[in-house]
């Protein structure tokens, strides 16, 4: 057992007794665009933001209805914020 508790861990370095850890041969999924929308907090007004790979493409005020539009127009993989769940889901076809 490490001296150090869980989170400072080193977990890049081999294991005692490995000389060394193979990387895994796997690629990375391509990158896909998306589109995240929420209410901002104490407003009628609805926030989304157009996700590149290394920052925002954009970002969009206004109505939840424009809020949708403006995601969909962009990226087919939209996220909203779900008060339920307190999370980032799927926007299905009937939102």
């Amino acid at each position: 057992m490490s001296e150090f508790p869980p989170r400072y861990r080193d977990y890049l370095s081999a294991p005692e007794g490995v000389e060394s850890v193979e990387p895994d041969s796997r690629e990375s999924p391509p990158f896909e665009e998306s589109v995240t929308i929420m209410k901002l907090r104490d407003e009628d007004v609805w926030h989304a933001v157009w996700h590149g790979e290394h920052d925002a493409l954009g970002e969009f005020d206004g109505t939840r209805e424009d809020a949708i539009r403006w995601a969909r127009d962009r990226s087919s993989r939209c996220l909203i914020f779900s008060e339920e769940t307190s999370d980032l889901v799927p926007l299905g076809d009937d939102s």
